[in-house]
């Protein structure tokens, strides 16, 4: 059985073509990205946050909305307006 040997050339030239497909394997990024922002008030009549008083909203292209009324303690959450 004889041990193959390769010089010092060829394993540059194989590990540097390792490493050029390498790099088209990485996928595509994901479209992560959004077309605009909604903004959302959760507004509470208790520190606990169990019982809620009213609701505002404002963003992907609705106008600022509100039902009920604005309580002491509030969560406002951040949302990505979908692209069309």
């Amino acid at each position: 059985m004889s041990i193959l040997r390769f010089s010092t050339w060829t394993k540059l030239s194989v590990a540097a073509l390792l490493l050029a497909t390498s790099f088209l394997m990485v996928p595509a990024p994901a479209h992560a990205y959004c077309c605009g922002i909604s903004h959302v008030t959760f507004y509470y009549a208790d520190e606990a946050k169990t019982q809620s008083t009213g609701v505002c909203s404002e963003g992907c292209g609705d106008p600022y909305t509100c039902t009920g009324e604005p309580g002491p303690y509030q969560t406002t959450r951040t949302f990505c307006c979908p692209c069309d």
